[in-house]
């Protein structure tokens, strides 16, 4: 596409708007004191990123007669770097008061590096604003950072450091003690993994440098000093309580105090491992040590061994008894039997027998493994609102976005696991279907319904369907925290499929920071029943801080026949890099005239889709983001970062309205100074 033809898409780029819009920040020249007619701007500035050059991104400013008279907008100009260009405008153009115009601005730069400039806007008022323009292209800058900046340390002893390597994909990192790769026997030695040894002995001036040099910049590093102190001064350290009976599942603080150094740090270790193991039981960074469900032995040691010196440790004793079998705690393992009790010791081997026996507030441990389904793991059951029934794999990492527990359909059914029990949680577990006629993942038909913090995927065959369903009933259905993929067959390629990613009817549905894509469909879909199913309209339901990529669409809510969609919030969304599969492709929109005026769409990221960003009748959407999101490691089969990298147009973009207070991984939200876009949050 030429340059030309970007700069200039759209004639009618610049349209009326009545809303109220702020003004902070913007630069004012104001020839006449007694204005009557002021101009204000929102944002107060704008800041553009693209990836290489020739990659044109664009964004609006509101421009608002905040007075009480008409006022004319003679001239809208870019000062500065020509990079920035205003859209085709018709000029003079009359705002009565509280009428505003979107000033489209471009930014398509031919080389890489940074550009400023600045958005004029001169009226008959003699009131003129500058609103600032700033852009850069090129790859996000390498920055390392390491913990912790300093330490204390006795000679003999370890310290274990950490090098974070960002804006690149290759973290790897060289370590060096005093300029020398590695380190030597007089300085101290470090391993590939940060881990510090001391020398037998204080160097000259008792002080070394560690050093962590990026691999992918080499110019880029972090460093850390390190005092060392010689083995004479006696260092003590004492643990609380010196003993303990702790009985499975169950936890125990410990407490750590070190005298004798300033460094009072702990490695806490489990007979003799740091961290511990699941044999024996776990214990955190601050001595929480939690006691596995059903010990292998009767007894495990706690120890806390001084950072400083590591002659200087105190332990633990720790009885350990079997989880007790209560009202409310159950059991399944792969090596279990239906005959059991279901105790953490004698478990369950199947999930039917587990979903046919629960109760109110029964929680269902799902140990690690493989349990095969043959027919539709089904769940009758009710739990009540301060008892729900929950299931929980064990052990998931939503970081790592690994999920011990697979559930995997080897039958012929449509549905892999279906719900007729109001209040059931399902968390931690990896579901999917090897049969190509399974069209429904995991498939509610009742009331506050929550799926967190699981895999949802591979749920291919060409009906209507999707990974995560709602039916008739299911209002208040909560899902948040999921990776869901490969719902539906032949991504970006066949026509006519229709398997979505999240396809919800109800009031009151909850849906964040879920990472959603190859949907062949929808990748978040609320819609009503219709004629027969009257009260199944989305109303009151909530969808912020998803990630949405290589999708048929993105995201629908709306209503059809006797349904209606109202009140809905649509924010921090990130939609990107759709394929059209079901023509035309849109990023946010929808369908029929049943579509309320309460709805909110704001600070939504759309990006690269092949239709439209937005369309509907009577859709209206604010404060959109038309940019890369910048992904750390975009690719389209979900085994990239979808991290947002240094200067992503969506860090610090979205709005604390409808915003979750962590985000995919569990990192609090915000870390800057407005909620990132998107399932995750920078840190």
């Amino acid at each position: 596409m030429s340059r030309l033809a970007v700069r200039f898409p759209l004639f009618a780029s610049i349209v009326l708007m009545t809303a109220a819009l702020g003004c902070s920040g913007i630069s004012k020249s104001v020839t006449s004191p007694a204005s009557a007619v002021p101009l204000s701007a929102s944002p107060s500035a704008l800041s553009f990123s693209t990836p290489t050059p020739n990659t044109a991104a664009q964004q609006n400013v509101s421009v608002q007669n905040a007075g009480t008279s008409r006022i004319v907008v003679q001239s809208i100009s870019v000062s500065g770097s020509s990079a920035f260009s205003v859209v085709k405008t018709n000029l003079p153009l009359s705002l009565q008061s509280g009428q505003s115009v979107n000033v489209a601005i471009a930014f398509d730069p031919s080389t890489t590096g940074s550009f400023n400039g600045s958005l004029v806007v001169a009226s008959n008022s003699a009131d003129t604003i500058s609103v600032p323009l700033v852009g850069t292209v090129g790859a996000p800058p390498i920055a390392v950072s390491m913990s912790p900046a300093q330490a204390v340390l006795q000679v003999g002893a370890t310290q274990q450091f950490t090098a974070i390597v960002s804006g690149t994909t290759n973290k790897s990192v060289s370590w060096y003690v005093n300029g020398v790769k590695s380190g030597n026997a007089s300085d101290g030695t470090v391993n590939s993994s940060g881990l510090y040894t001391a020398p037998a002995s204080v160097p000259s001036g008792g002080v070394v440098s560690l050093t962590a040099v990026s691999a992918a910049d080499t110019t880029k590093s972090a460093a850390a000093s390190v005092t060392l102190a010689a083995s004479g001064q006696p260092v003590n350290v004492t643990i609380s309580p010196t003993s303990a009976s702790v009985q499975g599942d169950a936890t125990q603080q410990f407490t750590a105090k070190v005298s004798g150094t300033s460094n009072k740090s702990v490695n806490w270790l489990v007979n003799g491992t740091k961290g511990g193991s699941s044999t024996n039981g776990i214990i955190s960074s601050t001595g929480v040590y939690t006691a596995p469900a059903c010990p292998a032995n009767n007894t495990a040691t706690v120890t806390a061994l001084s950072a400083y010196a590591t002659s200087a440790s105190a332990s633990a004793a720790v009885s350990l008894t079997p989880a007790p079998l209560n009202s409310t705690d159950r059991y399944v393992a792969t090596n279990g039997s239906d005959s059991n009790d279901g105790s953490a010791c004698k478990p369950w081997a199947t999930l039917q027998k587990a979903s046919s026996s629960a109760k109110p507030a029964s929680t269902i441990h799902i140990m690690a493994g493989t349990y095969s389904l043959s027919s539709t793991l089904s769940t009758s059951n009710s739990g009540t609102a301060s008892a729900p029934i929950t299931f929980v794999g064990t052990d998931y990492d939503l970081a790592a976005r690994n999920w011990p527990v697979k559930i995997v359909h080897t039958g012929t059914a449509s549905t892999v696991w279906a719900i007729t029990g109001a209040y059931v949680t399902i968390e931690g577990i990896d579901l999917s279907s090897n049969y190509a006629g399974t069209y429904n993942g995991i498939k509610s038909s009742a009331a506050y319904t929550v799926v967190k913090n699981s895999h949802i995927h591979n749920i291919v065959n060409d009906g209507e369907g999707a990974c995560v369903v709602g039916g008739s009933g299911s209002d208040y259905y909560t899902v948040v925290n999921n990776e869901i993929n490969d719902c539906g067959t032949s991504i970006g390629a066949t026509a006519g499929k229709l398997i979505h990613g999240i396809y919800l009817h109800g009031y009151y549905s909850t849906i964040q920071n879920n990472l959603i894509y190859r949907a062949s469909g929808i990748g978040i879909q609320l819609y009503s029943y219709g004629v027969g199913h009257p009260n199944q309209e989305p109303w009151h339901s909530i969808i912020t801080n998803n990630t949405i990529f290589y999708c048929g669409k993105g995201i629908i809510a709306t209503a059809d026949q006797n349904g209606f969609s109202d009140y809905n919030d649509i924010g921090n969304n990130i939609v990107a890099f759709l394929v059209d599969v079901n023509s035309p492709s849109y990023g946010i929109y929808n369908s029929g005239a049943h579509y309320g005026t309460h709805n909110t769409i704001e600070y939504n990221l759309v990006w690269s889709v092949p239709d439209a960003r937005y369309i509907g009748t009577g859709l209206t959407y604010t404060h959109d983001v038309n940019a890369d999101p910048q992904f750390v490691n975009y690719q389209n089969n979900g085994t990239g970062d979808y991290h947002l990298a240094i200067g992503s147009a969506g860090i610090d973009a979205g709005t604390p309205h409808g915003a979750p207070s962590i985000d995919f991984e569990g990192t609090v939200r915000p870390q800057g100074a407005a909620p990132d876009i998107g399932a995750y949050e920078s840190h």
